[in-house]
């Protein structure tokens, strides 16, 4: 029963409730990582540069 049970869950929680909240918090993800890494790459360049 119990490994019948886990991929029905997933089944479940995954692609019927959120696709759209999980399609958002990738995009925040990528944002919040993206951000301060291209901040420092900038900082980096004018240090290196002047």
């Amino acid at each position: 029963m119990s490994l019948e049970f886990k991929p029905i869950r997933m089944d479940g929680h995954g692609p019927s409730v959120t696709p759209r909240r999980c399609r958002m918090f990738k995009y925040v993800l990528a944002w919040l990582l993206g951000v301060p890494a291209g901040l420092l790459l900038l900082i980096y360049v004018f240090t290196h540069l002047f």
